[in-house]
């Protein structure tokens, strides 16, 4: 027991004794741009006005009608000619691919810490005061083993 109680008391003398060290800290900062590009198709409707339009013209023929998606043709035959008319559709609409590119940036930015230890210089009372505790139980020692040993004699 009285073992146990002597590791105890000398671990807490070394963690008081334990010295300190001032640091310096410097720091270190660095930035990196990473570019990203990405290239893709997108198929997008295009309108397209076409403006409406309308041609006659007079032959002698029978009568004819053609119609498309964009325009629309009538013919007929009236007093022996032919009666032609064209009329175009207001709008049309197509799908046209359209190339995007789009790009990014990002930005990063590091900072590095380090810190070193300065070396300082540490005058006799500093010593003596990171010495005092264990002197300190080095004494508490000296006077329980003193005290035991008159114990024993005295009985």
């Amino acid at each position: 027991m009285g073992r146990v109680r002597l590791l105890e008391v000398f671990s807490l003398a070394c963690l008081l004794c334990a010295c300190h060290t001032s640091r310096q800290v410097t720091q270190t900062d660095s930035l990196r741009v990473e570019i990203r590009e990405r290239d893709r198709v997108v198929y997008d409707t295009v309108d397209v006005y076409i403006e409406p339009a309308l041609v006659e013209r007079l032959i002698p023929d029978t009568f004819s009608l053609i119609e498309t998606a964009f325009a629309r043709s009538e013919a007929e035959v009236r007093d022996g000619n032919l009666r032609h008319t064209l009329e175009t559709k207001g709008k049309a609409r197509g799908i046209a691919p359209v190339r995007v590119i789009t790009r990014d940036s990002i930005v990063y930015r590091d900072r590095y810490i380090e810190s070193l230890p300065v070396p300082t210089k540490t005058h006799w009372w500093q010593r003596a005061w990171r010495l005092l505790p264990l002197v300190l139980l080095l004494v508490i020692y000296w006077l329980t083993r003193r005290i035991k040993h008159y114990r024993d004699r005295c009985i």
